[in-house]
């Protein structure tokens, strides 16, 4: 539902560029796939939110920016199989 919202405000395909755009910077400083990932603005803004109910309800247009520069990595567990 995040990211509908977030495709919806960028028209679709802004999202998909800034999406790829975003996440070849991340992957670039990080050197990391998995880390990229999860640091790229529209999945951190997801990842955050997602626990709190009603948020998707409830968020401003455009609340993915405040994540853009947010360089820290999330504390994410990835199984490898």
């Amino acid at each position: 539902m995040y990211h509908l919202q977030q495709q919806f405000e960028m028209l679709i395909l802004g999202a998909y560029l800034w999406y790829a755009i975003e996440y070849l910077c991340k992957l670039v400083y990080y050197r990391d796939r998995t880390i990229a990932y999860y640091s790229v603005s529209f999945e951190r803004e997801a990842y955050l939110s997602e626990s709190v109910i009603g948020s998707v309800y409830n968020r401003k247009p455009y609340a993915w920016l405040k994540y853009v520069y947010w360089t820290k990595p999330l504390k994410v567990t990835v199984s490898k199989k």
